[in-house]
């Protein structure tokens, strides 16, 4: 995996060579979801990865035992993204409180600036957070983008 990490110009090409977008995607400031993510990392970095569709998002706690089983077995980031909650997020990990509430572990793929001064900088600032499932939108699918690396080795 020594490719290099692509430019937006060079993802809205490739969405436009898979015929997933047309022509007029280059160069606008369309977003793209997970399942284009999904496509991106399997054209560039060789790793296919699974979409997990939520209909709505008070489903999710129903396919935490999936999140669960794809960090134990693969370790790999998940990106997911919504309809109505339309602000992506990176997942990186889920947690249980002693009441039995879920959070996920959430990167905000839109940070940009300086480097922080320090990693309790990004979390204050709400870059880096631990999410109730609660605070997700009900009536907001989610689409996760689950790539499909190596499994983990069990050393």
């Amino acid at each position: 995996m020594d490719a290099d990490i692509p430019t937006i110009p060079k993802i809205q090409e490739l969405l436009v060579q898979m015929e997933d977008k047309t022509k007029a995607f280059i160069g606008s400031r369309d977003w793209i979801g997970s399942y284009e993510v999904c496509l991106i990392v399997d054209e560039i970095f060789d790793i296919p990865s699974k979409i997990l569709h939520v209909p709505k998002g008070n489903l999710l706690a129903d396919h935490l035992p999936t999140l669960i089983q794809h960090f134990e077995k693969f370790g790999s980031p998940i990106m997911m993204g919504g309809d109505i909650d339309a602000s992506s997020k990176g997942i990186f990990g889920v947690a249980q409180d002693k009441n039995d509430s879920f959070y996920l572990l959430v990167i905000d793929p839109h940070f940009y600036g300086k480097p922080p001064s320090s990693p309790q900088d990004l979390c204050q600032n709400g870059w880096v957070q631990w999410k109730a499932l609660d605070d997700l939108m009900n009536d907001s699918f989610y689409n996760l983008c689950m790539p499909q690396v190596a499994p983990k080795s069990k050393d």
